[in-house]
C-alpha cells in the first residue's frame, strides 16, 4: 500500500503532480522541503496559464502545521 507524502489541488494540480512526485523525497529537512516546494510551484504555475497568484502550503510534521504563502506571477 503506497502512502500518499503531498496532495495537490487546483488548475495546476496535474504540473504540480509531475513536479513533486520528480523532486520529492523521504526525510527531506524542512529548509530544504520549503525550498523545493517554492521552486515546484512556481514552475508548475509557470506551465498552467489559468494558475495565478500564488498558493497556500501547509507542512504537516510530527511537530505540528506549518502554514507557507508562495505569490507567483506578481509584478
Amino acid at each position: 500500500c503506497m502512502i500518499e507524502r503531498f496532495q495537490c489541488a487546483g488548475t495546476g494540480s496535474e504540473e504540480l503532480m509531475a513536479i513533486c512526485e520528480a523532486y520529492y523525497r523521504e526525510g527531506m529537512e524542512k529548509e530544504e522541503l520549503e525550498s523545493k516546494l517554492y521552486q515546484i510551484i512556481t514552475a508548475a504555475c509557470d506551465r498552467d496559464m489559468l494558475s495565478g497568484w500564488g498558493t497556500v502550503v501547509y507542512i504537516v510534521s510530527k511537530d505540528g502545521i506549518t502554514t507557507n504563502f508562495y505569490q507567483t506571477k506578481q509584478s
